[in-house]
């Protein structure tokens, strides 16, 4: 028995070895499958928390996306302008005279349009007002461009000493060296020979040809003043070179200094024409011109800024075909008194042609002042509207002085925008034509005001000029004056004279 027992002490070992295995390991499984179960609840626990995350994130980012959208469209709709209101215009308050604008204003009343105080939604503004015209188009609700008042700047010709500065220019192009006086007269027949004290070369051309002493009738000093206020008619050449700043004996163009206490310093020596005279008076014709800003450029608002539209835009200049006579004492319209100034129409002007042709045997045409005086002034003023280009800041000088001008050469005026300009044309002793200055405010058709009731064509004048600068300009721009508008002037009276394009600023 002893050694059966012997043997089976180690199975007995063995098996409760293994039953106890057995329960750890059925304890490790049980373990595991509780901890699983546990680590799968949290899983879903925590997929269930990440997806109610995404649903409140989804709805925050659609949330937001919907604030953003509004804040955009109010922000377009601040920047958006204003659409215009048809057959509106918009005037300054103000005492002061609209001048040839008041004549357009009328026609437009008269036409059917209303007056509106709100210069945001004006389809027409007479003035530009307390700040320069803005690029604002009409919209959808108005075809057209929205016409927004004169130019900011002027022309560049409508200063005395640019008007030969530019054409000298223009001769000069692809040269280097300067235009002489003597070779712009004869380039430019129809321009008063100019020598510019601003240019060293025209200084010592003057230099030489000026005597140092004794009387002097034939020269001219200007500045850029309009009105008459620097204008000088020297009467001898001491005097004329003490104005300039160029003392005898000097032979060099570093002698010419001029006086700095000069409120306007002389710009221009300019030898004068001779002008035909009638009745012992001087006579000065007077053709009006418009410049418009033609097509139309656009806004982006995204981007903030404007870019150029279709079609493209131009500047076009126009011609009236009806030309204005002035006839005073002197050398100097701004000199004469008011009451010594007589206004004079084409056909009187025309009858006094003939009388001289007649007398002198002249072989003039018959219709001078259509055929030869306004062709004339056509040219000359086509010419000058294609040299009155602003220099860039690279191609200025230090003779051009103006330096600060170049900012305009890259300005566009806006769409719509215009400019009413006079040519002042001299017709000398042979009834040759010659441009002395061009205005860019002229001041003739309120100066015919005060003779309506004495000369009844000062006011069909006037009010002719008026109805067609609102034709012109409202039929260039896609608008309509009105039936009632028909019956006032007639259609053609404007002549397409130029375009150019819109850069550099004219």
């Amino acid at each position: 028995r002893t050694g059966r027992g012997g043997l089976l002490l180690p199975f007995l070992a063995a098996g409760v070895a293994l039953a106890l295995a057995v329960a750890v390991i059925s304890w490790f499984h049980l373990t595991h499958l509780a901890l699983l179960d546990e680590l799968k609840a949290s899983h879903a626990s925590r997929d269930a928390a990440l997806a109610k995350a995404e649903r409140e994130l989804d709805l925050l980012q659609r949330s937001c996306a919907q604030v953003e959208a509004a804040n955009e469209d109010a922000l377009l709709r601040q920047l958006a302008p204003k659409p215009c209101e048809p057959r509106t215009l918009y005037a300054p308050a103000s005492d002061e005279s609209l001048g040839e604008m008041e004549y357009v204003r009328k026609q437009l009343l008269q036409a059917g349009w209303t007056m509106t105080s709100d210069i945001e939604t004006a389809a027409f503004i007479l003035n530009a007002g307390d700040s320069p015209p803005q690029k604002r188009p009409c919209g959808s609700t108005f075809r057209g461009i929205r016409i927004s008042g004169p130019f900011e700047r002027e022309l560049e010709v409508c200063q005395k000493h640019k008007l030969f500065e530019r054409f000298s220019t223009r001769l000069r192009a692809g040269q280097q060296e300067d235009v002489s006086p003597e070779e712009m007269a004869v380039h430019f027949p129809w321009l008063p020979k100019t020598y510019l004290l601003n240019r060293p070369t025209h200084v010592a051309a003057l230099n030489l040809t000026l005597p140092c002493t004794g009387l002097q009738e034939a020269m001219i000093v200007k500045g850029d003043a309009h009105g008459g206020r620097a204008i000088w008619l020297p009467k001898t050449n001491e005097e004329l070179r003490k104005l300039v700043g160029m003392p005898c004996g000097a032979n060099t163009a570093e002698a010419h200094g001029l006086d700095a206490g000069f409120v306007q310093p002389p710009r221009l020596v300019q030898r004068m024409i001779s002008s035909v005279l009638w009745d012992g008076q001087t006579v000065m014709g007077r053709v009006f011109l418009l410049v418009q800003r033609r097509g139309g450029t656009r806004l982006s608002v995204d981007r903030g800024r404007w870019s150029l539209g279709v079609p493209a835009p131009s500047y076009e200049l126009q011609m009236f075909d009806l030309p204005l006579f002035t006839q005073y004492p002197g050398h100097v319209r701004d000199n004469a008194e008011e009451e010594a100034v007589t206004r004079r129409n084409a056909s009187e002007f025309e009858a006094f042609v003939q009388a001289e042709n007649a007398r002198r045997h002249l072989g003039l045409p018959r219709d001078w002042v259509r055929t030869h005086f306004m062709r004339r002034a056509g040219e000359i003023s086509a010419e000058a509207f294609a040299a009155s280009a602003t220099p860039y800041v690279w191609e200025s000088s230090l003779s051009d002085g103006d330096r600060t001008d170049s900012v305009k050469a890259a300005l566009l005026e806006p769409d719509g925008a215009f400019m009413f300009v006079s040519a002042e044309l001299l017709v000398d002793m042979d009834f040759g034509v010659h441009i002395i200055e061009f205005t860019c405010v002229p001041g003739d058709i309120q100066g015919l005001e005060p003779h309506f009731a004495t000369l009844p064509w000062t006011r069909t004048y006037a009010e002719d000029l008026g109805a067609q600068l609102a034709r012109v300009m409202l039929r260039n721009s896609g608008q309509d004056v009105g039936i009632a508008a028909t019956s006032v002037g007639e259609a053609g009276r404007w002549t397409k004279l130029a375009e150019r394009a819109p850069f550099p600023h004219p």
